[in-house]
């Protein structure tokens, strides 16, 4: 059947059916269900890919994980907290009438980012992690308003930014590891990507204001292999180097450290105290529980889908940070 025809057996225009079956408010409710009962009975469906095309919409939301190989230690797709975070996006998108699709990318060069925007049939792009690609985003960002990125707020950026506040996140630790009596303070963490940059800037600042003579270490981990903490941390310990607090740049790298020490023989939180980051919905059930970072996916979600459909819409959005805060656990000494 087509829609002239069930549009003469309604009575009404092709407009109208068009209309009720895409539940616009222009055609009244009564009218709605009418039509809606009527194709039901007939066997009529809407074309959504004709329907799509007149509108110039896919419904599809392209979501990236820059991951390129021997990176700069960002997550890996298989992380949990980017596990957690793509749910909540499929959530949220769906509330929205979108479908996800999703990409991997381990190509160092930063070209396919524009590639992807420029050949990819989807309405909008959310990127999770700048990684190294924060001056092509810029880029790409003059040409193409519809991309909204999860990530760290930068100088001089023309792309739109949802993060947590990963200066105060690193702050809140310090605070708490110096509180727990640590003198001897390490970062496990990539200091030269965005997010864990500003995650070690707010530590590192915070623990040399308030006890300027605290040793602070950093293990540099840029491998983006779930190994990587774990033999970097083993190293570390074996090289008898001291430490009593640790701060790990994400709850992976915290729990690879965890058990890279109880290899070592060295205990959580009696010898070590560990603080991670993301809180990823694992963390509570750790052994030991971990102290970390919050970063709420679906607040984080709501925030990236809402803008980028502001930006799909020809509205302003702006830069936002999602609410930051330490979840104590055992990791850290606190029942």
């Amino acid at each position: 059947m087509k829609m002239s025809d069930l549009a003469k057996i309604a009575g009404v225009s092709k407009s109208t059916v068009s209309r009720a079956l895409a539940n616009s408010e222009l055609v009244t409710e009564e009218t709605r269900t009418r039509i809606k009962a009527l194709a039901k009975e007939h066997g009529y469906r809407m074309d959504a890919r004709a329907r799509n095309f007149r509108k110039r919409e896919t419904l599809t939301i392209g979501v990236l994980v820059p991951m390129p190989s021997n990176s700069q230690g960002e997550p890996p797709a298989t992380n949990p907290f980017v596990l957690e975070m793509l749910g909540a996006l499929a959530d949220e998108l769906e509330k929205k009438g979108h479908e996800l699709l999703f990409a991997k990318h381990s190509n160092r060069d930063p070209s396919w980012l524009r590639e992807f925007v420029e050949t990819r049939s989807v309405d909008g792009v959310i990127i999770l992690g700048q990684n190294i690609y924060h001056d092509i985003l810029n880029e790409i960002a003059l040409d193409y308003p519809n991309l909204v990125v999860w990530g760290a707020r930068m100088p001089e950026q023309n792309y739109i930014t949802v993060g947590s506040d990963n200066y105060l996140g690193g702050k809140l630790v310090a605070e708490h590891l110096l509180q727990q009596g640590c003198k001897q303070l390490t970062f496990l963490g990539n200091t030269t990507c965005p997010e864990s940059m500003q995650r070690f800037a707010g530590f590192k600042d915070t623990v040399e204001t308030l006890v300027p003579d605290t040793e602070l270490n950093v293990i540099d981990c840029r491998e983006n292999h779930n190994d990587g903490g774990y033999r970097l941390v083993s190293e570390y310990v074996q090289a008898n180097k001291p430490m009593d607090g640790l701060f790990a740049a994400s709850d992976l790298l915290a729990n690879r450290a965890i058990q890279a020490l109880r290899s070592c023989q060295i205990k959580v939180p009696s010898d070590v105290r560990i603080v991670g980051y993301d809180n990823i919905s694992s963390s509570e059930f750790m052994t030991p529980a971990l102290t970390s970072i919050n970063q709420n996916c679906r607040i984080a979600a709501q925030k990236l889908v809402d803008k980028v459909f502001a930006r799909i819409n020809g509205k302003q959005a702006e830069s936002e940070l999602i609410p930051t805060a330490l979840i104590i656990r055992e990791s850290t000494g606190v029942n």
